[in-house]
Protein backbone atom coordinates (compact mmCIF):
# COMPACT_ATOMS: atom_id res chain seq x y z
CA UNK A 1 0.00 0.00 0.00
CA UNK A 2 1.27 3.45 -0.92
CA UNK A 3 0.34 6.39 1.31
CA UNK A 4 0.61 9.94 0.04
CA UNK A 5 0.50 12.82 2.49
CA UNK A 6 -0.26 16.24 1.08
CA UNK A 7 -0.59 19.28 3.32
CA UNK A 8 -2.02 22.11 1.22
CA UNK A 9 -1.22 25.73 2.07
CA UNK A 10 -2.37 25.43 5.68
CA UNK A 11 1.17 25.78 6.98
CA UNK A 12 4.68 26.06 5.69
CA UNK A 13 6.47 22.85 4.71
CA UNK A 14 9.24 23.58 7.16
CA UNK A 15 12.04 21.11 7.85
CA UNK A 16 10.59 20.09 11.22
CA UNK A 17 7.24 19.09 9.75
CA UNK A 18 8.88 17.41 6.77
CA UNK A 19 11.25 15.46 9.07
CA UNK A 20 8.36 14.32 11.29
CA UNK A 21 6.31 13.05 8.36
CA UNK A 22 9.31 11.30 6.82
CA UNK A 23 10.38 9.74 10.12
CA UNK A 24 6.95 8.13 10.49
CA UNK A 25 7.18 6.65 6.99
CA UNK A 26 4.20 8.68 5.78
CA UNK A 27 5.77 10.08 2.63
CA UNK A 28 6.69 13.70 2.19
CA UNK A 29 5.32 17.22 2.61
CA UNK A 30 4.67 19.34 -0.44
CA UNK A 31 3.87 23.03 -0.36
CA UNK A 32 1.45 23.96 -3.13
CA UNK A 33 0.62 27.64 -3.26
CA UNK A 34 -1.57 27.76 -6.36
CA UNK A 35 -4.47 25.68 -5.04
CA UNK A 36 -7.51 26.46 -2.92
CA UNK A 37 -9.99 24.41 -0.92
CA UNK A 38 -13.67 24.72 -1.82
CA UNK A 39 -16.29 23.45 0.63
CA UNK A 40 -19.82 22.50 -0.37
CA UNK A 41 -21.81 22.59 2.86
CA UNK A 42 -25.36 21.48 3.55
CA UNK A 43 -27.54 19.30 5.75
CA UNK A 44 -27.99 15.79 4.40
CA UNK A 45 -24.99 16.05 2.13
CA UNK A 46 -23.68 12.62 3.05
CA UNK A 47 -27.03 10.83 2.98
CA UNK A 48 -28.60 12.28 -0.20
CA UNK A 49 -28.06 10.15 -3.32
CA UNK A 50 -26.87 12.12 -6.32
CA UNK A 51 -25.78 15.21 -4.41
CA UNK A 52 -22.06 14.59 -4.94
CA UNK A 53 -22.79 13.98 -8.63
CA UNK A 54 -24.58 17.35 -8.82
CA UNK A 55 -21.63 19.10 -7.15
CA UNK A 56 -18.95 17.56 -9.33
CA UNK A 57 -21.01 17.75 -12.53
CA UNK A 58 -21.39 21.50 -11.97
CA UNK A 59 -17.62 21.84 -11.60
CA UNK A 60 -16.90 19.62 -14.61
CA UNK A 61 -19.40 21.64 -16.65
CA UNK A 62 -17.07 24.62 -16.28
CA UNK A 63 -14.11 22.50 -17.45
CA UNK A 64 -12.49 22.80 -14.01
CA UNK A 65 -10.18 20.01 -12.92
CA UNK A 66 -10.51 18.82 -9.33
CA UNK A 67 -7.12 18.10 -7.81
CA UNK A 68 -8.37 16.28 -4.68
CA UNK A 69 -11.70 15.37 -3.03
CA UNK A 70 -12.41 14.82 0.66
CA UNK A 71 -15.66 13.04 1.43
CA UNK A 72 -16.71 11.63 4.77
CA UNK A 73 -14.68 13.87 7.05
CA UNK A 74 -17.91 15.70 7.83
CA UNK A 75 -21.58 14.75 7.50
CA UNK A 76 -22.40 18.22 6.23
CA UNK A 77 -19.44 19.16 4.03
CA UNK A 78 -17.58 17.96 0.98
CA UNK A 79 -14.20 19.53 0.30
CA UNK A 80 -12.28 19.64 -2.95
CA UNK A 81 -9.19 21.39 -4.24
CA UNK A 82 -8.94 23.37 -7.48
CA UNK A 83 -6.35 25.67 -8.98
CA UNK A 84 -6.66 29.18 -7.55
CA UNK A 85 -7.76 30.87 -10.82
CA UNK A 86 -10.73 28.45 -10.90
CA UNK A 87 -12.09 29.47 -7.49
CA UNK A 88 -14.70 32.03 -8.60
CA UNK A 89 -15.92 29.94 -11.58
CA UNK A 90 -16.21 26.91 -9.27
CA UNK A 91 -18.22 28.81 -6.65
CA UNK A 92 -20.41 30.33 -9.38
CA UNK A 93 -21.02 26.87 -10.84
CA UNK A 94 -22.14 25.58 -7.44
CA UNK A 95 -24.39 28.57 -6.84
CA UNK A 96 -25.94 28.17 -10.29
CA UNK A 97 -26.50 24.44 -9.76
CA UNK A 98 -28.05 24.82 -6.33
CA UNK A 99 -29.46 28.35 -6.18
CA UNK A 100 -29.75 29.37 -9.88
CA UNK A 101 -27.87 32.62 -9.39
CA UNK A 102 -24.19 33.56 -9.58
CA UNK A 103 -21.98 35.65 -7.35
CA UNK A 104 -19.19 37.98 -8.41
Amino acid sequence: MVVFVFLFFFFQAEDGIRDLVRSRGLGDVYKRQDEVVVAAVGAGLKQTPGLAAKIFSAIAGQNINIEMISLGASDVATYFIVKEPCLVPAVNALHTAFFTNSIN
